[in-house]
């Protein structure tokens, strides 16, 4: 699910599997993300977990 907003803002709902990774990648814009069950390890000794909300700003990786 995802909708984008008039000012090109984005919003959506995407769910990852257990195990799977996601490639090492730049923010064009800043990223609000909000667990909302399960783990994520964020690559940078962070843990994300259910209940955690995440500002990844923008140009970060």
């Amino acid at each position: 699910m995802v909708r984008e907003a008039d000012d090109g803002g984005i919003s959506g709902f995407i769910r990852i599997r257990k195990g799977a990774t996601l490639p090492r990648h730049r923010h064009i814009a800043a990223e609000e993300t909000y667990m909302i069950q399960g783990r994520m390890d964020l690559g940078d000794g962070r843990i994300a977990q259910a209940g955690d909300y995440l500002l990844m700003n923008t140009s970060s990786f």
